[in-house]
């Protein structure tokens, strides 16, 4: 059975760990100091590999679904409270008890997931900036090049280095 003191070090956590990647999320915001600029094409392309969304979205699922359960459990515990107005032998608190700290536990995780998808997609955002920059350097730099010149019946590819 979930108690007061155990919801309060869940939420604790949860508060905790998305201050953490909130905080670590702004300092990759601050202007003219980010850190995938100076980074190489290869590192790049790791860094988006290893960012995955899988945790985010697995937080968000599990979440939604306590949600539901707890949603549940508190409708049931209400139906069967009003069910029990003349009944002093009835059992509702139950439901009620179960519901509430199911349904604040989803809530929590469901937030805490959102939060962690956000800054992950926003993560890959920058990333996927960068390498685009990086790659537009690339061609710039050695001025790469692909032009088709149509002469008769063939085409001729002249490729520009």
């Amino acid at each position: 059975m979930l108690t007061r003191f155990t919801v309060l070090r869940a939420l604790t956590v949860l508060s905790c760990v998305c201050s953490s990647s909130l905080s670590s999320a702004a300092d990759e915001q601050t202007p003219g100091h980010t850190p995938y600029e100076t980074m190489s094409q290869a590192d790049l392309e790791a860094e988006l590999e290893e960012s995955n969304l899988g945790g985010g979205i697995a937080l968000t699922a599990v979440g939604g679904g306590l949600t539901l359960l707890g949603t549940g459990l508190l409708v049931i515990g209400q139906l069967i409270k009003s069910d029990c107005v003349f009944d002093t032998t009835c059992q509702d608190k139950g439901w009620t008890i179960a519901g509430i700290p199911t349904l604040t536990v989803g809530l929590a995780l469901a937030t805490g997931g959102g939060i962690w998808l956000g800054t992950t997609l926003h993560k890959q955002g920058q990333i996927k900036q960068a390498l685009k920059q990086k790659q537009a350097e690339l061609k710039a730099h050695y001025q790469i090049g692909v032009t088709s010149i149509s002469s008769g019946p063939g085409v001729v590819f002249h490729l520009q280095f």
